[in-house]
């Protein structure tokens, strides 16, 4: 049997001293290591080449066979397809998945069109609040015999439908909005001298004397209430008339100026349902006999070639 250095005998359970375990004295100085802190949401949303590579293999375009030929799809497209495909079949485990996402779909879409009413009727009480100040504003304004400090909206343009909860703001929301209905007075007031002209010197066809007695109209709905004269047009189109022929045409070259001074760069005012209705109603007929499909193709041709637009079926 072999010795330690210390004479102890060393065998089977008895190691060297040298390497046993000293009293007094840990067996791991450094101690137990510590415990891993979990990965969570917040350390992982930061961009990352991963994220970038899922995103593009989502909205990557794969051409797929269905039963009425080949359409190109994206690849969250194909994954849905594949699992609604694989539910049709009988994979039970894809029908309890595809109940499972169709549930939270439900959800999610009753959560979104909840939000969405509780937005409107947000929006439609704070309407209708500032109709009642509005209102307010232009009472005391009366009183004192001049316009209000800030006199947009009108309340009489605030239209409202209680109903419904549907709303509509004819004419200028703010201050910023005033000038683009500027330009379409003008544009009206232009129009509508044209066509006085039109009417004494009896030179352009009946059709051309239509388009231009719908396309004043097409200008008057924009405006709010007060700047119309849609109300009143017969009377002052006679007085117009009545003019002497010489003022009536310096009257239409001065208004046709002022039209083409105040047009904006672009036209980008967005027609609400409420004047596309009644704009469609007084131009029905010349669209009909100037074959244009829609109003929108005649509205597009209008803003590109101004007066001067072609008309497809003209005579």
């Amino acid at each position: 049997m072999s010795t330690d250095w210390d004479d102890k005998p060393l065998g089977y359970k008895k190691p060297p001293s040298w390497t046993r375990f000293q009293k007094g004295q840990s067996g791991n100085p450094r101690g137990r290591p510590r415990k891993q802190k979990p990965i969570t949401s917040a350390d992982t949303a930061s961009p990352s080449l991963l994220d970038d590579a899922l995103r593009k293999e989502r909205e990557r375009r794969v051409r797929v066979n269905d039963g009425s030929g080949s359409v190109d799809l994206a690849m969250y497209e194909v994954v849905c397809r594949s699992l609604t495909n694989n539910a049709a079949k009988g994979d039970v485990r894809a029908q309890r998945e595809a109940l499972k996402l169709w549930r939270e779909l439900e959800l999610r879409d009753g959560q979104r069109e909840q939000a969405d009413q509780e937005q409107k009727q947000r929006v439609f009480q704070y309407i209708c609040s500032l109709k009642e100040q509005q209102a307010g504003k232009w009472a005391a304004a009366a009183k004192s015999g001049v316009d209000p400090v800030d006199p947009w909206p009108h309340p009489d343009d605030v239209l409202i439908e209680s109903g419904t909860r549907h709303w509509h703001i004819r004419g200028p929301y703010d201050e910023r909005d005033v000038p683009y209905f500027v330009y379409c007075r003008a544009e009206r007031d232009a129009l509508f001298a044209r066509l006085a002209l039109d009417l004494r010197e009896r030179k352009d066809s009946e059709f051309d004397r239509a388009s231009i007695g719908d396309l004043w109209v097409f200008w008057d709905v924009r405006l709010p209430k007060r700047w119309q004269i849609i109300d009143h047009c017969e009377v002052d189109l006679m007085t117009l008339m009545m003019a002497r022929l010489g003022d009536l045409r310096a009257l239409v070259a001065v208004q046709c100026g002022r039209a083409d001074e105040l047009r904006p760069p672009s036209f980008s005012g967005a027609m609400d349902k409420e004047t596309y209705r009644v704009v469609n109603s007084a131009m029905k007929p010349l669209l009909q006999r100037g074959g244009y499909r829609s109003f929108a193709e005649f509205e597009k041709t209008y803003h590109q070639f101004g007066e001067g637009m072609p008309w497809p079926k003209a005579s």
